[in-house]
């Protein structure tokens, strides 16, 4: 069984194959081999007589308020699509990985996320070198020209370089418990080799919140590993303020400021927030973000003209969950985010799979100031692994004290 969900993972940045079935039911190759594992998962635990474990019922308030949501959407099969594809799925993938795995276990999906992450990795520095370019989604795109022209950035699979960065940091967090399965030391040093390749995308792609995510992932993680308390007093918060302000300098230093792109990310940044006064209660629904910002009248017409296509989001994890679904759904969020880090920081093993699911977290949500890093089939996934991961930890320490 793990062996389909390592399959399973493995598929997650293939999400852009797509297809429909019977010409009504839009979907991808990940979506269905996620729904093949959780039906195999739940057949397998009836045969195995094993008790079928939901997780914990935190997430489940997240998936019901984004549910409603969807009842405020303008197009409600366009909501439903989203809820399907970023919320559905990704709890169905979370569902068969818990049931499957144990902490003695769980290490073992760093496997096929190490793999994405070096084709991924590979895909966007051959792009960089001219070996590849556009793929056939990509290629009516003006956005990818743009891309490879000016300023040249790297992209891969993915619709945005940023984006790139957003599966690129918290994967390869993820995927560094694969140390734990290399035993001779010239292996390790070989392996620790090929994490230039993710690196050398990462700078490729020019993404200033990924390098400040990894920089700050990082450091917090070095620092706690060394704590016995998490943020225990005010040194502590002033130092890990002091850190963040480090990070963002090396970064800009390392990638430049782009004056073209941060104007236009202000100016998301500013309609945005006057769509959230006016629906601070209960959000715009889901899937209501473009075309609501589009509406917006007056609007600098160089914003329309250059901007509005990159407006698909809020650039802002925080302020698209509470768009979407209102004062609920930043609630829940929080609440998931929260719940994660209490779960991991009561059994602070240090191993490297928690280890990497705690910087993941912290990337994801470093980024997520500056880009919406869920709000997407692949990032979504990633999350929901995250929270699996710290949820099986959770149970074993219940386990430990039970025994």
């Amino acid at each position: 069984m793990s062996y389909l969900i390592f399959f399973t993972i493995f598929l997650i940045p293939f999400y852009f194959l797509r297809f429909s079935i019977a010409g009504v039911l839009p979907t991808n190759v990940f979506e269905i081999a996620v729904g093949i594992t959780f039906l195999a998962v739940a057949i397998w635990s009836i045969i195995k007589r094993k008790k079928f474990i939901l997780g914990s019922p935190i997430p489940y308030l997240l998936i019901v308020c984004v549910a409603a949501a969807v009842l405020l959407s303008d197009s409600f099969s366009n909501g439903l699509g989203i809820f399907k594809g970023w919320f559905l799925i990704p709890l169905l993938l979370y569902i068969s990985i818990i049931n499957v795995f144990e902490r003695n276990q769980i290490a073992k999906i760093s496997i096929p996320l190490y793999f994405d992450l070096l084709i991924v990795s590979l895909w966007a520095v051959m792009q960089r070198l001219g070996l590849i370019s556009t793929l056939f989604y990509q290629k009516n795109d003006p956005s990818f020209s743009q891309y490879l022209s000016e300023h040249f950035r790297v992209f891969g699979p993915f619709e945005s370089p940023n984006y790139l960065a957003m599966f690129l940091v918290p994967v390869g967090f993820l995927s560094l418990a694969m140390f734990n399965y290399i035993k001779p030391l010239w292996l390790k040093i070989l392996l620790a080799i090929t994490y230039l390749l993710p690196l050398a995308a990462l700078f490729l792609s020019g993404s200033r919140g990924g390098a400040i995510g990894l920089i700050l992932a990082a450091l917090l993680y070095l620092f706690i590993s060394k704590k016995d308390k998490f943020l225990d007093s005010a040194v502590i918060s002033t130092g890990l303020a002091i850190v963040v302000f480090i990070a963002f300098a090396m970064a800009a230093y390392k990638f430049g400021f782009n004056p073209s792109s941060d104007a236009t990310r202000i100016e998301i940044y500013k309609y945005s927030w006057q769509l959230l006064r006016q629906n601070w209660a209960f959000g715009l629904g889901v899937g209501n973000f473009y075309d609501r910002i589009a509406a917006i009248n007056p609007m600098a017409e160089s914003f329309r003209t250059f901007a509005l296509p990159y407006a698909l989001h809020p650039h802002n994890i925080f302020m698209a969950f509470w768009l979407n679904a209102g004062l609920a759904g930043i609630f829940t969020f929080l609440l998931v985010v929260g719940n994660f880090f209490w779960q991991m920081m009561k059994n602070q093993s240090k191993n490297l799979i928690w280890g990497g699911a705690f910087m993941a977290m912290i990337a994801i949500l470093t980024h997520g100031l500056f880009d919406t890093t869920y709000w997407k089939n692949d990032l979504s996934a990633i999350f929901w692994i995250v929270l699996s991961v710290g949820y099986i930890f959770s149970q074993s320490k219940k386990d430990e004290v039970a025994n």
